[in-house]
């Protein structure tokens, strides 16, 4: 051991020495210049060098050039195949959109991706927050994304305009460019709201005839029937809405003149827009389902960001490829009029739906949430589970496959997961493993429910919950609040007596609805602990 650090501080020495001796002789007299000139100078051959092996490679190698004659092979006939061809195409189109607009397009996530952030942490903090700030967000990212779009569509016309312009330009005529995506969302909203009405109303029908309607199938084949059909009218309008929205941006027309041409463009080629579209609605909804069981409210604000910006884009795309001529026609004046009215009557109502169902989430928002955190402790408690083996300390168990589990020592192990992706959403499972003495165990068995620890310097707070059995064995249930900067602790024990040692299974959370919220999920665990013989 001793060589080992004599060689290590030798080596440290001689370090030192090379750069005394480096700056004395090369620094002091000027020298240092040629070595920087000599290294870049290596240093330039070298990189050409690596450039030209990968470029032949490439470009020159048998492999690669057997590699684009089976692609060119392969190729032509499935470019026969229109729809195959329109792929490649559009894949093409979005490659180079964002090889050449990745700054602008950069400089749009920066602004848009954080507001989504924010008002997911306002959603759990702040309900009314939330609701105040949605609607201007949501005008930002209007905003914001219509300024890149123009962005690319004048650059593409030749006139190299930067976002910063865009942003100036969209200004001027946000009214007009923000109408349509207005008119869409209080169209979604007041669909939604209609459905549950719907329901209800059909609910109240069947008890009005004294027929019990959660086990007919009558009533449920209306209510599916009824959300799919108004599930693919908005399908169809958001495709519609979409073209009308990159036709008043970009082609500089009134609404209802781009409501008809959007219209128009999914008739004309209507197999195409439900192709990519259908197989878009597909993969969102696939990622956004994986995003939630993953990761619950981040999952889903980050998974509705994805699937709105590629549904977006997706529509830009195919803009872009099925060009259509639209023959000039006069207006008219008086109609359109009427027709702009409508609309606004529509975003009125959408706004007014919108308080009306803010007003239900004020009040019902604690309950909500309890809801939403139930449903998910239910999903977890019956989704794929892992089992974890001690065969050290004799015992097995079951825990949610998407926890991490980490090893302390031989006696004791911490399984973690954070299913909010919040400071405070993380909760642990913690099984440590020490020898009976008798007196703590035996103290908490004999006690009665309640508070039964308070320590006052501390403001710790034990509370025994029950008395129970685990595989045969003496156990006790209790709580203990750890107060503290800047989190509560809040934690759940199992303490289980078998022979000479005590099992002692803690789930901690930093938010009090460790014993309440998630109780189905940790007795599921405790259910699940077997001891090895």
């Amino acid at each position: 051991m001793m060589k080992v650090f004599i060689h290590f501080f030798k080596s440290i020495d001689n370090f030192l020495t090379s750069c005394i001796e480096y700056i004395e002789y090369r620094v002091r007299t000027g020298k240092f210049v040629a070595d920087i000139q000599l290294l870049l100078k290596r240093s330039t051959y070298t990189f050409f060098k690596s450039i030209k092996k990968t470029y032949f490679f490439l470009f020159q190698s048998t492999f690669s050039l057997r590699f684009v004659k089976l692609t060119r092979k392969l190729g032509k006939p499935l470019m026969k195949i229109p729809l195959f061809a329109t792929v490649i195409l559009l894949l093409g189109d979005m490659i180079k959109i964002l090889i050449t607009c990745y700054s602008e397009i950069f400089i749009v996530f920066a602004l848009t991706f954080p507001t989504s952030i924010l008002l997911l942490n306002w959603f759990q903090t702040s309900i009314i927050t939330f609701l105040i700030a949605l609607i201007p967000i949501l005008l930002l990212n209007i905003f914001c994304i219509s300024s890149l779009y123009y962005c690319i569509d004048r650059r593409e016309t030749g006139d190299p305009v930067s976002i910063w312009k865009s942003f100036l330009v969209i200004l001027r005529h946000f009214n007009s460019i923000s109408f349509p995506l207005l008119t869409e969302a209080a169209i979604i909203l007041e669909t939604f709201v209609v459905f549950f009405i719907a329901a209800l109303v059909v609910r109240y029908f069947f008890d009005f005839l004294h027929i019990f309607w959660s086990g007919s199938i009558i009533y449920w084949f209306i209510i599916i029937f009824l959300g799919a059909s108004l599930f693919l009218s908005l399908f169809i309008l958001s495709i519609i809405m979409c073209q009308a929205y990159f036709a008043v941006l970009l082609d500089h027309i009134p609404f209802q003149q781009a409501l008809r041409h959007g219209r128009m463009r999914l008739q004309a080629s209507l197999p195409y827009y439900l192709f990519y579209y259908i197989l878009l609605a597909l993969f969102s909804i696939l990622f956004i389902w994986k995003a939630i069981i993953a990761y619950l409210y981040l999952g889903l604000t980050v998974g509705l960001f994805y699937a709105i910006a590629l549904g977006v884009f997706l529509g830009f795309l195919l803009r872009r490829k099925f060009t259509l001529k639209f023959r000039t026609q006069e207006e008219n004046l008086s109609s359109n009029q009427k027709t702009h009215y409508l609309f606004l009557i529509i975003i009125l109502f959408g706004f007014i739906n919108y308080l009306l169902i803010a007003f239900l989430l004020i009040k019902d928002y604690q309950q909500l949430l309890a809801f939403i955190q139930r449903q998910q402790n239910n999903f977890l408690a019956s989704q794929s589970v892992k089992i974890y083996v001690d065969s050290f300390n004799g015992y097995s168990l079951s825990y949610p496959q998407g926890w991490n589990l980490y090893h302390w020592n031989t006696k004791s192990v911490t399984f973690y997961n954070n299913y909010t992706g919040t400071i405070t959403g993380g909760t642990w499972m913690t099984i440590n493993i020490s020898a009976y003495t008798g007196n703590a165990f035996d103290q908490l068995i004999g006690a009665s429910p309640g508070i039964i620890v308070y320590d006052p310097q501390s403001k710790n707070i034990t509370t025994k919950i029950s008395n129970t059995t685990v595989q045969g064995y003496e156990a006790v249930n209790y709580t203990l609040i750890k107060p503290g900067e800047p989190y509560t602790q809040y934690e759940t024990h199992y303490l289980i007596h078998k022979n000479k040692t005590i099992y002692d299974i803690a789930f901690i959370s930093l938010t009090n609805d460790v014993s309440e919220y998630n109780s189905t999920l940790f007795q599921n665990i405790i259910n699940s602990v077997t001891f090895l013989k």
